[in-house]
């Protein structure tokens, strides 16, 4: 009986189907968005872990400061991460964050899919611009030039594609 079907009812159906590749900071961006979003998640129980998530959750929070001067480092991302450990670590720590008049609005206007206000746009923009030219004033490499004047109009693409809303 060897290569015989013994299968003898029918024959389930085939599913088509496809397979959507998304950017990693998608996932990472999505993963952060459940976690902001469901507060199941709070609280860890071992000690060491609640004291590195806060030690991470201040290191997010430093590089988010170095990224709102600096062009090239994300400061949304950083505060995003933060929030998570954060709230994995200290309530405390948490609710400091999503009130803390600088930091917050960009946490509580991506966690209730707001997007970013006209000025926060304007205020992106225009820092990355005057990092991006005084770093081509101080290189003289054409290709790094190149680069940088790419990079400058993708994120510059990508902060105008953000959704826009009115501050209140």
């Amino acid at each position: 009986m060897r290569g015989r079907n013994i299968y003898s009812g029918p024959r389930p159906a085939t599913r088509n189907f496809s397979i959507e590749i998304h950017p990693p900071s998608e996932y990472l961006a999505a993963y952060i968005f459940h976690f902001l979003t469901n507060d199941d998640y709070r609280g860890s129980t071992s000690f060491l872990a609640k004291h590195l998530f806060n030690l991470l959750g201040i290191l997010c929070v430093c590089l988010a400061v170095i990224g709102i001067v600096l062009p090239v480092m994300p400061t949304t991302v950083f505060l995003l991460l933060a929030a998570y450990f954060f709230a994995r670590g200290s309530r405390r720590f948490h609710d400091w964050l999503m009130r803390n008049r600088l930091f917050g609005s960009y946490v509580r206007n991506y966690r209730e899919g707001k997007g970013m206000t006209a000025n926060a746009k304007l205020f992106s923009i225009s820092f990355l611009w005057a990092g991006i030219l005084f770093s081509l004033y101080l290189t003289s490499l054409l290709w790094l030039q190149v680069l940088l004047i790419l990079v400058a109009i993708g994120v510059t693409i990508h902060i105008l594609a953000i959704k826009t809303h009115k501050e209140a």
